[in-house]
C-alpha cells in the first residue's frame, strides 16, 4: 500500500469514527432532552399499576395470621400477622424502585412513604418490607450503578468514599444531634 492510500484510508477511517461520534452526541442529546417527558409518562405508568395492584391484591390479603402458643401452658396466647414471603419481597422491591424513581426529591420520596404506610398500615409488616427493600437495592441495583461510575467514569474513590461515609455515621453519637454532649 503506498503512503498516499494509506493517508486516504486513515482518512476515511477518521470520517466514519468523526460521523459516528455526531450520530452519539445526537442520541445522548435527543435522550436527554426528552427525559423530563419520557419520566412523567413512565411516572403515570407506575401510578396506574399501582392503583391497579392495590385493588386486586390490597396488602391486608397477603398476610395470615399465625397461632402463638405459650410454650409452658399449651395454650393459644395469640394471634402473629405474617406476610408471605412472596408478599414482602415483592413490595419490597416495589418500594425499592419507588423511592429510586424520585432519588433527590425528597417531597415525592415522602409521598412515596406515606403511600406504604398507609397501604400497609403495620409498622412491623412496612419494617419487613424496608429491609426487603435495602436488601434489593445493595444486590441489585447498587452494584450496577457502582460499576457504572468505575468503568465508564473512571470513579475509582466511590466504594472508598461510601464506606467511609459509613464509618462516619457510626462515629456519631445521637446525642450531638439532639443538642446533648456526645
Amino acid at each position: 500500500m503506498t503512503e498516499d492510500e494509506l493517508i486516504e484510508t486513515a482518512r476515511d477511517l477518521a470520517s466514519k469514527r468523526a460521523d459516528a461520534m455526531t450520530a452519539l452526541i445526537a442520541a445522548i442529546s435527543a435522550a436527554r432532552a426528552s427525559q423530563p417527558e419520557r419520566l412523567q409518562e413512565m411516572r403515570d405508568r407506575t401510578e396506574r399499576a399501582r392503583d391497579a395492584s392495590s385493588c386486586e391484591e390490597p396488602w391486608d390479603s397477603l398476610w395470615s395470621a399465625l397461632p402463638g402458643i405459650n410454650s409452658e401452658t399449651g395454650e393459644l396466647a395469640g394471634m402473629l400477622a405474617l406476610p408471605s414471603i412472596a408478599a414482602k419481597e415483592l413490595f419490597g422491591t416495589r418500594l425499592a424502585f419507588d423511592l429510586a424513581a424520585y432519588a433527590g426529591d425528597e417531597d415525592s420520596i415522602d409521598g412515596v412513604v406515606d403511600w406504604y404506610f398507609s397501604a400497609v398500615k403495620s409498622t412491623d409488616h412496612l419494617f419487613l418490607i424496608a429491609m426487603s427493600a435495602l436488601k434489593m437495592m445493595a444486590l441489585h441495583v447498587v452494584p450496577i450503578l457502582l460499576e457504572i461510575a468505575e468503568e465508564s467514569a473512571s470513579n475509582w474513590d466511590v466504594r472508598v468514599n461510601l464506606s467511609d461515609a459509613a464509618r462516619n455515621s457510626w462515629e456519631q453519637r445521637v446525642k450531638s444531634f439532639e443538642g446533648g454532649a456526645a
